[in-house]
């Protein structure tokens, strides 16, 4: 890790810093303990020292969750409840009708985590950080013409196997890709890990048409779980998070590079009460590198504690309503 660069906030430029969170990797058990800081003036919060570029891809072994084929897959009662959900979407923000009854969804689909892209009909879209291609399935199978890109090239291969030539196992400043060629363009989890969010944006921008649609999904810094677990959160996530948003953090990076805002909403869900439970409780890392050998005890604990989160969902709804759930979702337009 880098420690001699001269430290500025990355988003105003500030030079006020106070410590927001420090701990360990909960998620993958990497060694090592990290901080975090908060600029006092933008409140952009940062880990801090940043690894640099070539050092980042380290953390992303081929056991990361989203890299697994299939980790979002749903349960068959899930497909059945989301089914209705899909209909909804199509209801909400005009795509048109017919079954989906043969479609297989990806798991985070549910009423309030759609991410609210709007149907363009012939329309092309980009998912960026695609992953294993799981999210580029379910826009291809809604009517798009999909694009993805995906740096890590275990994950991209995976894709590729699927989408072949529409994957590029790159970052999107080096992807190459045509000025106003999409129509949407998404980022679900995928900002916070960036070493230039700034550059992503820029080329977002590039990338898409005039009045083009960019949606956006983040860890909310604001949220009630980050408050509450700090370090532990997966807000955090630490070192793999290299920002953590607010509304208003976010706000500015994209108003600067040149989009409108349409909508913002925040949502929570069990997986991040029970990764801020799980650490309190010392029953991380979540997803262990091979070499630690987590005893089975562990896994049976958490399940245990999984089952007893339930009880908390409507504690939830309610910091939702509040702008303080644990993601935040941005809809923006390209002026």
């Amino acid at each position: 890790m880098s420690t001699a660069r001269e430290l500025h906030c990355y988003l105003c430029g500030g030079d006020d810093f106070h410590l927001r969170f420090q701990g360990r990797d909960e998620l993958m058990g990497f060694p090592g303990r990290f901080q975090m800081l908060q600029c006092g003036y933008c409140g952009l919060v940062f880990l801090h020292p940043r690894p640099e570029p070539e050092d980042l891809e380290r953390f992303y072994p081929e056991n990361y969750p989203p890299f697994r084929p299939g980790y979002s897959a749903p349960s068959r009662a899930e497909r059945i409840r989301r089914r209705r959900e899909i209909r909804s979407l199509r209801k909400s923000f005009g795509y048109p009708g017919g079954s989906v009854m043969g479609l297989r969804f990806p798991g985070w689909i549910g009423r309030k985590r759609v991410l609210p892209v709007r149907w363009v009909p012939r329309g092309v879209i980009l998912d960026v950080g695609c992953a294993t291609g799981d999210r580029l399935a379910l826009w291809h199978n809604l009517g798009w013409e999909v694009w993805g890109v995906e740096p890590n090239p275990y994950a991209a291969q995976v894709a590729a196997t699927t989408f072949a030539e529409r994957i590029r196992a790159t970052m999107l400043e080096d992807a190459g890709f045509q000025e106003h060629q999409f129509d949407a363009v998404t980022m679900e989890h995928v900002l916070e890990h960036v070493p230039s969010p700034r550059k992503t944006i820029s080329e977002v921008h590039r990338v898409l048409k005039p009045g083009g649609q960019l949606v956006v999904r983040v860890p909310n810094g604001a949220g009630w779980e980050t408050a509450v677990f700090r370090g532990k959160s997966a807000a955090a996530d630490i070192p793999r998070h290299l920002w953590v948003f607010d509304s208003q953090t976010l706000t500015r990076l994209l108003e600067e590079y040149g989009f409108g805002i349409e909508s913002m909403v925040t949502f929570s869900n069990l997986y991040t009460l029970t990764h801020g439970l799980d650490a309190v409780l010392k029953l991380t890392p979540l997803y262990p590198l091979p070499e630690l050998n987590q005893p089975r005890w562990v896994a049976v604990l958490r399940r245990v504690v999984h089952l007893g989160c339930r009880g908390l969902i409507p504690l939830q709804r309610i910091a939702d309503r509040m702008g303080r759930g644990s993601e935040l979702t941005v809809s923006a337009f390209k002026k």
